[in-house]
């Protein structure tokens, strides 16, 4: 199963004013909009937009799909047309500054000849770092932030978007001007967009469902099951992950059922705890949901320092695939939990 890796964009700016660490994301937007879920720094996309969100790391989802168009994301009959309707829920963990989470979701939509690079390549390659086993460090973002091609999405007409029950969630409504789809945010988290959708959301398991009468793409109606969130959850996201300079790193939860056959990301990023900070790089690992449990090698948490500070984001995503007359489509559900990290010593800057 191929997976995209995702990025997606909000938790960690409400991290940033503890913690300054500010590392680049992408998530594959078909718009330049406003953002979403998950933590991101200078610049973000989730699935249908980007984001400037303020600091965090970097959140990695998985999910698999196709990559770089029809030949390489399925076969030549595909047609030349690959979609993605993306739906995104991310939980910041606000344990370190008083308790609580804030959630945020979003939804989105893309039809292109192309979508991001998939997770998978990007881990073998492990471009410009350095891989060992199932998991890679870069010393930059370069690579993980490609996001939509530019050039606007195909027109499929406006995408209703349904929860449990048929209950309405919102429309993704296609920008004639700007030729895509502006990335539909939810209410009630810290930075969210004027604009939100106070409708928007949903529960784990719950059927999500994006239909279309059609335009220059033709009509379509496809469904997946919300990913559920992590549970049974070690280390707890809730209070600030400590992650060893030496030393194996062991994340490990409790597998969720669904059809979908999920796929874990966890991303780990650090800063210099002095200001101005500057970054030490990310570490990225894939692993099946089903496995409940990712490694981080000692060697490559080696290239962090003593004292950072970070971001760790893990990332549960799921992906079904349908064909329809002129496009491959592709329906996504992930599932995020954001934290801060330290590495070694406290920072105290």
């Amino acid at each position: 199963m191929t997976r995209r890796l995702f990025v997606l964009a909000v938790p960690l700016a409400l991290l940033g004013g503890c913690c300054y660490q500010s590392v680049p994301s992408s998530s594959g937007g078909s718009t330049g909009g406003a953002s979403g879920p998950a933590a991101a720094s200078s610049g973000s996309t989730s699935g249908g937009g980007t984001t400037g969100g303020s600091s965090g790391g970097v959140a990695t989802s998985g999910g698999g799909s196709t990559s770089g168009g029809v030949t390489s994301g399925g076969s030549p009959d595909a047609g030349p047309l690959l979609g993605l309707v993306d739906f995104e829920k991310v939980v910041t963990q606000l344990g370190q500054f008083g308790g609580g989470t804030q959630t945020a979701f979003t939804a989105s939509a893309y039809f292109g000849s192309a979508l991001p690079p998939s997770s998978e390549a990007l881990l073998a390659s492990c471009a410009g770092g350095i891989r060992s086993g199932a998991c890679c460090y870069l010393p930059t973002a370069t690579g993980l932030d490609a996001g939509f091609p530019t050039g606007g999405s195909a027109n499929a007409g406006d995408i209703a978007l349904t929860g449990a029950g048929g209950a309405a969630l919102g429309t993704l409504a296609y920008g004639s001007s700007s030729q895509s789809y502006p990335l539909l945010s939810s209410c009630g988290y810290t930075g969210a967009p004027s604009s939100c959708d106070a409708a928007l959301g949903w529960d784990g398991g719950a059927s999500l469902t994006a239909s279309a009468a059609g335009a220059a793409v033709g009509p379509f109606s496809a469904s997946i099951d919300a990913t559920a969130d992590f549970a049974g959850l070690s280390p707890s996201f809730s209070s600030q992950v400590a992650v060893p300079l030496s030393g194996d790193f062991t994340v490990s939860w409790l597998p969720a059922a669904g059809s979908a056959t999920p796929t874990v990301t966890l991303l780990l990023t650090a800063q210099s705890c002095s200001l101005p900070s500057t970054s030490d790089g990310l570490v990225f690992c894939e692993t099946a949901d089903s496995s409940g449990t990712v490694t981080v090698p000692g060697a490559l948490l080696a290239h962090f320092h003593d004292k950072d500070v970070g971001g760790a984001i893990l990332v549960r995503r799921g992906e079904l695939k349908s064909q329809l007359p002129d496009a491959q489509l592709t329906v996504g559900s992930g599932a995020t939990t954001a934290g801060v990290a330290s590495y070694g010593s406290a920072c105290v800057p």
